[in-house]
């Protein structure tokens, strides 16, 4: 009896605690989202972003022996992407990047309503179940639906700056006259060629159906739960 009402009388605490974090969640998502659209749209500096390149793997130049060294050897691939940070960036790149931190912090933001509305629900007796299945229906489509939008603005901006980054169209130097780059091998002066990549992780959409998978079972068990049973006679 006791332990039943140590467990009622914490129940609250409990509520009011994940209310509390919640709310933090909520404003600092906002915030953070904030920001990073602002650093995207309007920042002169350098914009972080990463860039997808043709695969390459750096070769020792011509003219240097090597006296000392590793003992193995990279028989194949290379980078094909590089974090970097970038001055000069296009607009359409620039939106497309405040497009997809916009989508992530959304989706931060409809995680956190839900939280605040279950906790919410919780208070009022007999709801708590209908308030779950609501806040794990609206987490998991919101995982869903921003997860692939965001990865897709990534991706296209991306691979367009890529193209504004890379996209060398003639060199030349002492030893050599100009150049135009015709064939797809022609890694340009720096040894890097622009290219065209999709990103995408698979883990938004796993989690969001786990999440409505989770809020369809509590759906059917309030649904079954809530036909009267029938007395059988012998």
């Amino acid at each position: 009896m006791e332990t039943q009402l140590s467990d009622q009388s914490a129940r609250p605490k409990i509520l009011a605690v994940t209310h509390v974090l919640a709310r933090i969640y909520l404003g600092l998502s906002a915030l953070g989202t904030l920001y990073l659209v602002g650093t995207a749209l309007l920042s002169s500096g350098a914009v972080p972003i990463k860039l997808p390149v043709r695969q390459f793997w750096p070769q020792v130049p011509e003219g240097v022996d090597i006296l000392d060294g590793p003992s193995a050897q990279v028989a194949g691939g290379g980078f094909t992407y590089a974090d970097v940070e970038v001055l000069g960036l296009g607009a359409d790149v620039r939106l497309l990047l405040a497009a997809g931190y916009l989508l992530q912090g959304l989706v931060a933001i409809a995680i956190a309503v839900a939280v605040l509305k279950l906790t919410a629900r919780a208070k009022q007796p007999g709801s708590f179940q209908t308030g779950l299945g609501r806040a794990l229906r609206m987490a998991g489509s919101a995982l869903i639906l921003g997860g692939i939008a965001w990865q897709i603005c990534f991706s296209v901006a991306g691979s367009v700056a890529s193209q504004q980054v890379l996209a060398y169209t003639s060199w030349g130097g002492p030893n050599a006259a100009a150049e135009t780059v015709n064939g797809p091998i022609t890694n340009g002066p720096l040894g890097v060629a622009a290219a065209t990549g999709f990103s995408f992780e698979f883990w938004p959409i796993l989690v969001g159906i786990v999440l409505l998978a989770t809020s369809a079972g509590l759906r059917y068990t309030a649904i079954v739960g809530s036909v009267p049973s029938r007395a059988i006679s012998p």
